[in-house]
């Protein structure tokens, strides 16, 4: 325990359980320095930069005086602690834990504090010490108490969760007036959910990018504007308010996946875990590119099921028809037939071949006659191979009245042969109430 400062020069070593230094470092060795505990005690304190920290553990008020690493966990203790991360950049390996008391302190828009592990906040405070910078965390990140304000990020403090596995967020104290996010941006690089198991707030914006999903347990109210990035993905089994939405593809889904403010009240891609609201949740993976499909089917109908739809007076159901293998269209073995509508309310009902004979699309079963795979948007890209049949790609969108408070649609085929001769799949499934 060092009261004051501590001065070594390049040929001094350090190998320590733990050090605790209350004043300036001046340590012209770094390569010397194996402490496995560094403990800052003084007040207003600047870390040396350079030194290859294990662990800190912070008792004093102390700012960063560079960038800076950390190989383990950075903890700010009891009562006592504060840690101002300024312009600089703070890298720590393990978690960040504040504790009762301890602050933290981010107020410079060149501030960057990245914490690979799990941040624990339970301190003081911090009405008007999270302002700026961008706290990006890499594990779980728990608001769990001490004061009810001790995560309240406002101004342009943005925070990053940026996993490379499953993350959850939860707030012990959430609330607009309380602990929240200010902008918050999931970066999320798994094909695990970060899963909101709280109710949280964002007081400004909530980005999702990249191929990122968000579980909403709870309620989630962002004040701002939600983006929803093409490839990233939403599941609502609990609530979201939203201030407004910028809705540029990505897939929402659960049990309560109406958010007026995005426009599509409902879409699926299946690249995640297909929800309840399918009959049938198996999914295949396309040959020749890898992407996923709910599929293989055969002589079957599968149903969506959304309930809970706010008013509205009519319905637009749009997917991707995967019509696989050797479809006959309008003739033997088959006709291979599909149907798509509501119970009771078949809409459209038609054929589509793969092999050298016609089919109905895009006229209805019984009116179109045309060569095979007319109208496809895409044609022996999925890598199902059959001779030449091979595969083909419909868009296909259907626009009906509808007023009910559940939308039941259905799916189906019928006069399939085999599965492994013939089947069929569903992607990208959009749902806008008009």
């Amino acid at each position: 325990t060092v009261t004051g400062g501590v001065t070594a020069d390049a040929a001094s070593r350090f190998a320590l359980a733990a050090l605790h230094v209350g004043g300036p470092q001046a340590i012209d060795n770094p390569d010397g320095y194996d402490v496995a505990v560094t403990r800052f005690t003084g007040t207003d304190q600047v870390i040396q930069s350079d030194l290859p920290y294990q662990h800190v553990e912070v008792h004093g008020s102390v700012s960063a005086g560079g960038e800076t690493e950390i190989g383990g966990n950075l903890d700010i203790e009891f009562a006592v602690g504060s840690f101002q991360v300024g312009p600089h950049s703070v890298t720590v390996a393990g978690d960040l834990d504040v504790k009762p008391g301890g602050e933290l302190h981010m107020d410079d828009a060149n501030g960057v504090l990245d914490i690979e592990g799990k941040v624990t906040i339970g301190g003081g405070p911090t009405s008007g010490d999270l302002t700026a910078g961008t706290l990006r965390v890499g594990g779980d990140f728990a608001q769990t108490g001490g004061s009810s304000l001790s995560f309240a990020a406002t101004g342009s403090h943005v925070t990053i969760l940026d996993g490379e596995a499953s993350q959850t967020v939860t707030f012990n104290n959430p609330a607009a007036t309380s602990s929240r996010f200010r902008h918050l941006i999931v970066d999320n690089a798994s094909t695990s959910e970060v899963s909101f198991a709280s109710n949280v707030v964002v007081s400004a914006d909530l980005d999702i990018v990249g191929n990122a999903g968000i579980e909403f347990r709870t309620t989630t109210t962002v004040v701002g504007t939600l983006f929803l990035r093409a490839g990233s993905s939403i599941r609502v089994d609990g609530t979201i308010e939203v201030g407004a939405c910028t809705y540029q593809g990505g897939a929402i889904g659960g049990t309560n996946s109406v958010i007026p403010e995005c426009g599509a009240f409902y879409t699926a891609d299946f690249e995640g875990a297909v929800g309840a609201e399918w009959s049938s949740t198996g999914v295949s993976t396309a040959p020749a590119d890898g992407r996923r499909f709910l599929g293989e089917l055969s002589n079957q109908t599968v149903t969506l099921t959304l309930p809970g739809l706010p008013a509205h007076t009519s319905a637009t159901v749009e997917f991707d028809l995967y019509a696989l293998r050797s479809l006959d269209g309008n003739h033997g073995p088959g006709p291979d037939i599909f149907f798509f509508g509501l119970p009771g309310d078949e809409l459209f009902r038609t054929t589509f071949a793969n092999v050298e004979k016609t089919q109905a699309y895009p006229d209805a079963y019984g009116v179109g006659n045309h060569p095979r795979q007319t109208g496809a948007v895409e044609t022996g890209t999925l890598g199902f191979p059959w001779g030449t049949a091979k595969d083909a790609v419909y868009r296909i969108v259907l626009t009906f009245p509808h007023t009910d408070g559940t939308l039941q649609f259905r799916f189906g085929a019928t006069g399939l042969q085999a599965l492994n001769d013939e089947s069929w799949g569903l992607d990208n499934v959009r749902v806008t109430l008009h």
